[in-house]
């Protein structure tokens, strides 16, 4: 059997426009479809988070990723955040970001995807589709079973142990208003 990943990191894509703001693309150029100010923020800051130099500044639970998977774009959900997300990690580590898989995707095929690759995976997924994913891949119901609207700040990390896969959750802490405590185990999507 080839070696499978034991780590696969989920997140959500960064912030995006909000009270009638517009998005900003890649390039600088007005984007409904893609990042607020802030989500380009927080999509910078999560470079160093995720392939700190040397030692300094590294997140224990946290691995730098050789997969970089985001949900394709569809016509049920037309933004680029999850890829534009990703962006700036994948200039700084040389990789490409995988798009071949949406959130209207079964979660089992993204989940059994996931657990062949080779290495640590970073997926950035929309906030709705988040908890159906983790369900996958843990084979349990232990995840958050709703991802808050409002909370960008969280990184879902899951650990093949032999045959099972363990679930920690790990804050970010990269922008002012980041909180530092997980999403609770039972919370409306509406909820803070």
């Amino acid at each position: 059997m080839a070696f499978e990943t034991n780590c696969v990191m989920l997140i959500r894509h960064a912030e995006k426009p909000a009270g009638g703001r517009v998005g900003i693309g890649p390039q600088g150029l007005v984007d409904p479809q893609s990042l607020s100010v802030v989500g380009w923020q927080r999509a910078g800051a999560l470079v160093p988070f995720f392939a700190p130099v040397g030692h300094r500044g590294h997140v224990p639970g946290i691995e730098r990723p050789l997969h970089l998977l985001a949900a394709r774009p569809v016509q049920a959900h037309p933004s680029t955040r999850p890829r534009d997300t990703l962006l700036p990690l994948a200039e700084a580590l040389a990789l490409d970001v995988d798009e071949q898989w949406s959130t209207d995707d079964p979660p089992s095929k993204v989940a059994e995807h996931l657990r062949t690759l080779q290495g640590p995976a970073l997926v950035c997924w929309r906030h709705e589709a988040l908890p159906a994913l983790a369900r996958e891949l843990l084979q349990r119901d232990e995840a958050p079973a709703a991802w808050p609207e409002a909370r960008f700040d969280v990184v879902w990390v899951f650990r093949r142990a032999g045959v099972r896969w363990t679930f920690q959750q790990v804050a970010q802490q990269l922008l002012a208003e980041d909180r530092g405590q997980p999403i609770p185990r039972r919370v409306s999507a509406r909820a803070a």
